[in-house]
């Protein structure tokens, strides 16, 4: 009939007329920012993340981003926020397997903390209120509705950006990965002020960040201060730290691989903690090493011979640990050493290394070599030039001068 046929008409025009949602990627293959139209990933497959810091059942999906025929689609500032977040902190969440799209994860809660401390609610960014003196800063927030591609903001501007919202991101994410919501003084983390104003005072002490006149953190110092659980991946991404000292908490697990690519390191304190595993086997990439202190862990295994290339450090200090066989010869190479503690270890050999003629001139040097005749002690290792010899049980038997005498 003539109404049927006018029907089956109607339908096939609305099916032609529907335009097609494509995707925009990028040259690199990673969605685009053209247009927003928010649809949800149906194969994620990250779990998501309890308390402990454990995978659990349940996904989380943030927007993807895809172009439609349409470019009036009205504005929502909130799938914007989180494409552009994402967009401009890609390196360093690539760099943590993108875990933080595991509802729960501390990645997950520093993505979504940086995310919202980032952004006013009709989508204009906060931070650029940061970058003084920037013309196109504003620009990035007068213009922000019309952006639909991260390659709109210029490129000085993204730059500026990126380190901001990526020194950010690792500092809030140190906080959740070390379980910041239990530390005994938040020093300020998590505020809305500059991270370089994450700090608190107490007398001589200086709990929090410290910053350069460029805005790079250099220091960051949490001493007793009840940090848990372990150390992110993504502190690299603080290329600038100078100094960062831990001691006295509980911290555990092994250290992060990519602890060694912050070549501006000189001051490494991780002193009575519970880290496990070993050093690096490039540990010696720290070559601006000053002071590395690491005395009772639970640090196991042999050392590393790169730390031959720790040729400015000073003060080596690994005492009660797990380590244990022979110690390399390529150690002779560190000429300014001047404090050295490896007693309370399993060491067996190789403590003359470290007294071979045009090797280090050390002050002071403990190390498990004491012996004696009655009560008879079998020393642990042989030094020629230690100046303190410990027994291997030093709960029991005094460390003495390397003579037998109390020092």
């Amino acid at each position: 009939s003539a109404s049927l046929f006018l029907a089956m008409l109607l339908v096939v025009t609305i099916c032609v007329a529907v335009p097609l949602v494509v995707k925009s990627h990028n040259s690199d293959g990673r969605e685009g920012l053209s247009n927003y139209e928010m649809t949800s990933s149906g194969n994620d497959t990250l779990g998501g993340y309890n308390e402990k810091g454990n995978e659990g059942d349940e996904p989380t999906h943030h927007p993807t981003l895809q172009t439609t025929p349409n470019p009036s689609a009205p504005f929502d500032p909130v799938d914007l926020r989180s494409a552009l977040t994402a967009e401009l902190l890609m390196p360093i969440l690539e760099a943590g397997e993108n875990r933080y799209r595991v509802r729960g994860s501390p990645q997950n809660q520093a993505f979504e903390w940086v995310k919202s401390s980032a952004w006013n609610l009709n989508g204009t960014m906060l931070l650029t209120d940061w970058i003084s003196g920037s013309a196109e800063a504003v620009n990035v927030a007068e213009t922000i509705e019309s952006m639909y591609n991260i390659d709109d903001i210029p490129n000085q501007t993204k730059l500026v950006l990126q380190q901001r919202l990526t020194t950010r991101y690792v500092l809030a994410l140190f906080y959740f990965h070390t379980g910041g919501e239990e530390w005994s003084n938040n020093a300020g983390f998590l505020s809305n002020s500059h991270e370089c104003d994450w700090s608190h005072r107490d007398g001589n002490v200086l709990l929090g960040v410290e910053c350069d006149d460029g805005d790079n953190v250099t220091s960051i110092s949490l001493e007793l201060n009840n940090l848990s659980r372990s150390l992110p991946l993504e502190i690299y991404g603080l290329h600038g730290l100078r100094t960062l000292d831990l001691k006295e908490n509980s911290l555990s697990g092994t250290l992060p691989s990519t602890l060694t690519m912050l070549s501006d390191l000189e001051y490494l304190d991780l002193s009575r903690n519970d880290f496990r595993g070993g050093l690096m086997e490039n540990f010696g990439d720290l070559s601006s090493l000053r002071s590395f202190r690491a005395e009772k862990n639970s640090f196991t295994g042999t050392l590393p011979k790169s730390l031959g290339n720790l040729v400015l450090l000073k003060n080596l200090k690994l005492d009660s640990n797990g380590f244990w066989g022979s110690v390399p010869e390529e150690v002779s190479s560190m000429k300014e050493l001047t404090h050295l503690w490896l007693n309370d270890n399993g060491f067996t050999d190789g403590m003359n290394n470290f007294c071979l003629e045009g090797g280090p001139s050390l002050a002071v040097f403990y190390s498990d070599c004491l012996g004696r005749s009655f009560p008879p002690i079998v020393p642990q290792v042989q030094c020629s030039c230690c100046t303190i010899c410990c027994a291997e049980n030093p709960k029991t038997e005094p460390c003495l001068l390397n003579g037998g005498t109390l020092p």
